[in-house]
């Protein structure tokens, strides 16, 4: 990725500010000395090859990994939800105890789980389905439920299918 286009609404409006992002993996640049910022509204695309440095960049500015260069500026309190490329859950863990990991005290959002079980389809599994017997699709489903029920402000999906 070279330096695009400058999307800068200044500090107030925007949930994320990056100024003057680079990094590299095993000696190649991957990105260098981007700006640019991501407003309330937007919806955005990062498409390339693969090895371009898109799940990097993604990665760094939900606050996973640090760059090279430069500083990602977030708004205050901004809830940001990550849907990684490849889900992760314990083993032996069932559907409704990975789906509410995260909210277990909070009654609301236990309530809202069954809602996000029904809307993803997972509910034809049951709630006490282990996560493990699910597909890499159906599993997906349900790590983009859990990233949902925790109502983040800015949401980055890793290679969404």
């Amino acid at each position: 990725m070279t330096e695009g286009h400058r999307l800068w609404h200044g500090p107030d409006m925007n949930l994320i500010n990056a100024q003057g992002l680079s990094h590299s993996f095993g000696g190649r640049c991957l990105f260098s000395h981007l700006n640019f910022g991501i407003s309330e509204d937007d919806h955005i695309a990062l498409v390339g090859p693969n090895g371009a440095g898109k799940s990097t960049l993604i990665r760094i500015l939900a606050g996973l990994l640090g760059p090279d260069e430069g500083e990602v500026v977030r708004r205050k309190n901004l809830r940001i939800g990550f849907l990684d490329q490849k889900p992760l859950f314990p083993d032996g863990q069932s559907i409704m105890a990975a789906l509410t990991a995260s909210v277990e005290e909070d009654v609301e959002k236990l309530g809202r789980a069954y809602e996000w079980l029904s809307l993803m389809e997972l509910d034809q599994f049951g709630e006490d389905f282990p996560v493990g017997q699910l597909s890499g699709g159906w599993q997906k489903r349900l790590a983009l439920a859990r990233e949902l029920l925790l109502e983040p402000d800015l949401l980055f999906l890793d290679e969404p299918t």
